[in-house]
């Protein structure tokens, strides 16, 4: 079963602020499971500028953490082809390393199969 729900962790590099420091200790704390469902993504790019996907997500600043819904939406054109849309959506955000330590245990908990039922 494909999970709809995506974990973006949005980074600094390793010698950027602690508080990403922080996060990634906490995330080696966690099962492989759990830590298999975060995406570690970059905020900037090499040259500063932020990533094509923290604008798209209005992400700008690290560590965030975006839970995002993916769906697909289709329509049939003029022609009766169908023509699809990928489509993510936030749902939810976690900004600085206290909130998202905070919240992440439950959030993989709500948004992914990393924890199956006993």
């Amino acid at each position: 079963m494909m999970n709809p729900y995506v974990l973006y962790l949005f980074t600094l590099p390793v010698d950027e602020p602690e508080t990403s420091a922080k996060v990634r200790d906490f995330v080696l704390t966690l099962t492989k499971a759990q830590q298999a469902t975060i995406e570690y993504v970059a905020l900037r790019t090499d040259d500063g500028e932020l990533t094509e996907l923290a604008k798209k997500l209005n992400v700008d600043s690290a560590p965030t953490l975006v839970v995002t819904h993916e769906s697909v939406s289709c329509e049939l054109d003029a022609d009766g082809d169908e023509d699809c849309d990928y489509i993510e959506k936030p749902v939810e955000r976690f900004v600085g390393a206290k909130a998202i330590t905070e919240h992440l245990e439950v959030t993989i908990e709500s948004y992914t199969y990393a924890n199956p039922p006993e």
